[in-house]
């Protein structure tokens, strides 16, 4: 590890004590993770309509939990140096670094609950901005990125539902360091049409990008998306009914409606909440360099979001965290 990643490293740790000290334990654990302020954020964090709005000015994981809570997913303090928060994100605010050590599965999970309720049949969009550092390996069978799930205030997990944006190359054994994104979900969390394209996978369904000119975007580490995904759930009680979109520096990328199901019919659970997923695997290679994503912006809403109102300055590519040292 170089000498930049190490002195940022023990900066962590040293905060995350403090914090600790200071704020107590019971912090970390509210009902809702946001403590945004609002008035000062950007305009799309406003309005009624808006779930959660987490941009990390604060500094801190108030309120966020990691979903495994096990010593094997790498805890969840950044005293362990498997996060760095505060750390400089899009535009130079402030953001938070997830890291994962080299040929290392996965490293924190953390998850936060909305801080509105969502009605059984509502939908559901999250936009969010993603920085993949230079270089960075996906996986050729999966590489987890960020889930919409249900059960995120649950006390032990939660999750016992979700609808994943993934990265994969596009070929098995090609270039791992450019990807194609898309929509995932697992096969035995949902219900499928009887003779569908759906109903013919096995174990995992994917909505890959289907509008015009996006058949050869890849996403590449060194540069910040603004991503956004629309969820509408099939209804409770019917199979399939659902719409899954997404949209990334404010182009659809896909857009499906053809027998989606993203819960069972008969679930009663919503989708109240998300997670940052750094899983590398599930298949695919094991072998990865150290290496890192960056999350800032998130906002979870009832109505569309949108890209960026105005063209920001272009943000500067982090350098005080490096994983190719």
């Amino acid at each position: 590890m170089n000498k930049s990643l190490m002195n940022r490293n023990n900066f962590a740790k040293s905060a995350a004590i403090l914090l600790l000290a200071s704020a107590g334990m019971g912090a970390f654990f509210n009902a809702h993770a946001e403590n945004t302020n609002r008035a000062s954020a950007e305009p799309a964090c406003q309005g009624d309509a808006v779930l959660f709005c987490e941009n990390w000015e604060d500094g801190d994981w108030n309120g966020w939990r990691d979903v495994a809570e096990h010593p094997d997913r790498g805890g969840f303090t950044c005293a362990t140096g498997d996060c760095l928060l505060p750390y400089p994100g899009y535009n130079n605010s402030r953001a938070v670094a997830i890291r994962l050590k080299k040929d290392a599965a996965d490293g924190i999970f953390p998850r936060a609950p909305f801080n509105k309720s969502v009605g059984p049949n509502d939908t559901v969009y999250v936009r969010w901005r993603a920085y993949w550092s230079p270089g960075f390996h996906f996986n050729y069978q999966n590489t987890k990125h960020f889930y919409l799930l249900t059960n995120a205030a649950d006390g032990y997990q939660g999750g016992n539902y979700r609808v994943g944006f993934f990265v994969q190359p596009p070929e098995w054994g090609g270039d791992p360091t450019v990807g194609v994104p898309y929509i995932h979900l697992y096969k035995r969390d949902i219900d499928t049409a009887p003779g569908s394209w759906q109903d013919k996978e096995y174990g995992e369904i994917r909505y890959r990008p289907n509008q015009p000119g996006t058949e050869n975007f890849r996403i590449t580490g060194g540069k910040w998306y603004e991503i956004e995904m629309r969820i509408t759930p099939n209804p409770q009680g019917q199979s399939t009914g659902g719409r899954v979109q997404f949209w990334i520096d404010g182009k659809l990328m896909a857009d499906h409606s053809d027998n989606v199901s993203v819960r069972k019919a008969n679930e009663k659970d919503v989708f109240d909440g998300v997670w940052l997923s750094s899983y590398f695997g599930g298949g695919g290679q094991t072998n990865h360099p150290d290496q890192y994503v960056i999350y800032d912006d998130i906002i979870a809403s009832k109505q569309r979001i949108g890209a960026a109102s105005s063209a920001p300055a272009k943000p500067s590519s982090p350098t005080q965290l490096r994983a190719d040292g």
